[in-house]
């Protein structure tokens, strides 16, 4: 059986196995593909990409390997959990019927993304077609953008509506590139709330609350495919994205912040999300929850085939449950589990909201996190101090000897080989030597005037780490001083910049004294 086919019976047993709300018109999460590779890879124009989990059969279509999204590298997601849709340029679509001719006037839209330049124009999701109106009103515009706009570089609802209105709706989130944000936009009635995660640690915010002209009937215009990852205008494809998208989803109502895909789980675990070298001597593991949890549960397992959101009940073990937990919880490794050498470890945390009116069990299992035991600390590497040094310092003129300093630690793991391995390279500057270049303690003769940087790294033989070093090379003291980041400016006064004002500098001022610079009147 293909990975493809695979992925897509994966993604059916989600369906069945997840409760999703009626309400839920579509969702993506993006779990069903081969990380690093094209959602439509088959040769053929135009075929399913990733599938709606929601049931609805509205799956996300890629028209091949050029112009279609790929599934992202493993873990390239707002949690650091599985996969996520990959756009250089490229889009997803969706025109199963239904969602074509969706015009809600209730309705709330999710999504995570990661923008990659945040330079021009660049649409999340967007509708194609020109807005029509009964009255035959036609906008060049599309009918729908939720777009990073290039204005004020702000995060940007703009929609037409069914009765012939268009609002553009400006939010206080100005996203930065290469970071990831959760996104909910929420209509009811004459109001939008947009709300935004900025995985900052305080939850979804509001960062925009729009009224709309009471008495109008404000549905969203249907008009054409829904896409993401790029917008339309006047009748071409525009403003693509380079960046991620992840867990899409649409419904047809009001959603609470507690509703919210991002707001149902645990997250911030310790320890981090794929940590390498956790030491055996850690017998506890702790988690941030989300706000008004009443009840979290805890499973655990190691050293097991890689459970998924469908197994993890039975491949792992439930070691507690934690009653009204604190902002941030623990739960301590029963010893029956204790941490060994080598151990690779998997565990969820499910939390729930029994206490909500109406009550708020979590619909979805909590995110698989995993670690790895090693006593093997990774290197700590210190290149030493930036310098400032000039030709001449040393008593020879025309040159200068320095010592970079550098110190390196570590913990002696792994054994073998028991030893580090050091390395200075030059990474800017003219070129000079490094002598010797496998010590943490070196050094370099400089000829040349210059702003010179090198890296010293350290491996273990499993991990490894390095660190940097400036050296600003003058040809004397006073122009050293000055090249080095953070110098105070030369006195006005010092017209030779040797870093002091004397009678040369009152030298200098006198030769020009009453010079004119009045070409037209010869400053008469």
């Amino acid at each position: 059986m293909s990975k493809k086919w695979i992925g897509m019976v994966f993604a059916f047993m989600l369906m069945v196995t997840i409760p999703l709300s009626a309400a839920t018109i579509l969702y993506y999460n993006f779990e069903d593909g081969t990380p690093g590779v094209a959602m439509n890879g088959t040769g053929t124009n135009g075929q399913i990409g990733s599938l709606d989990i929601s049931g609805n059969n509205r799956h996300m279509y890629a028209w091949n390997t050029i112009a279609g999204p790929w599934f992202s590298a493993l873990h390239d997601t707002p949690t650091g959990i599985g996969l996520s849709s990959k756009h250089n340029a490229q889009d997803g679509y969706c025109f199963e019927p239904v969602l074509v001719a969706w015009s809600p006037s209730v309705w709330t839209i999710e999504l995570s993304f990661k923008l990659d330049t945040i330079a021009g124009w660049r649409t999340l999701i967007g509708r194609d077609g020109f807005p029509i109106w009964s009255g035959g009103q036609v906008d060049i515009g599309a009918a729908l953008y939720i777009q990073k706009n290039d204005r004020n570089r702000a995060i940007t609802l703009d929609f037409a509506t069914v009765s012939g209105e268009r609002y553009t709706m400006d939010t206080s989130l100005f996203p930065v590139a290469g970071q990831w944000y959760h996104l909910a936009i929420v209509a009811a009635g004459d109001t939008i709330n947009i709300y935004a995660d900025r995985l900052d640690g305080n939850e979804f915010q509001n960062v925009g609350t729009f009224n709309m002209t009471p008495g109008q009937d404000h549905a969203l215009l249907a008009t054409g495919t829904w896409t993401f990852g790029r917008g339309w205008f006047n009748g071409n494809q525009a403003d693509a994205i380079m960046g991620n998208l992840d867990d899409i989803r649409f419904s047809d109502v009001a959603l609470t912040p507690a509703q919210f895909i991002h707001s149902q789980y645990a997250y911030n675990p310790s320890p981090a999300v794929n940590a390498p070298n956790v030491p055996t001597s850690v017998n506890t593991l702790s988690w941030t929850n989300r706000n008004n949890v009443d009840v979290c549960e805890v499973y655990f397992g190691k050293n097991i085939p890689e459970p998924n959101s469908l197994d993890y009940k039975t491949k792992l073990t439930m070691i507690g449950s934690v009653d009204n937990p604190e902002k941030t919880s623990s739960i301590s490794i029963p010893g029956t589990l204790a941490l060994a050498e080598g151990d690779v470890c998997y565990w969820v945390v499910d939390s729930y909201r029994n206490s909500a009116v109406p009550p708020e069990p979590n619909d979805l299992p909590g995110l698989m996190w995993t670690f790895k035991v090693n006593n093997n600390d990774v290197p700590v590497v210190n290149a030493g101090a930036d310098q400032g040094v000039w030709l001449g310092m040393n008593g020879t003129p025309g040159e200068a000897t320095v010592s970079l300093n550098g110190t390196v630690m570590d913990d002696g793991l792994p054994n073998p080989p028991g030893k580090l391995t050091l390395a200075w390279t030059q990474v800017a500057g003219p070129t000079v030597t490094v002598s010797p270049a496998d010590a943490a303690v070196a050094s370099v003769t400089f000829t040349e005037v210059g702003t010179y940087e090198f890296k010293l790294s350290a491996t273990d033989g499993e991990f490894s780490a390095e660190d940097n070093v400036m050296i600003y090379v003058g040809e004397f003291a006073c122009q050293a001083s000055h090249m080095m980041p953070g110098a105070p400016a030369y006195s006005t006064y010092d017209f030779n910049l040797d870093c002091r004002v004397d009678l040369v500098d009152f030298a200098d001022f006198a030769a020009g004294w009453l010079d004119c610079s009045d070409i037209l009147s010869n400053c008469n």
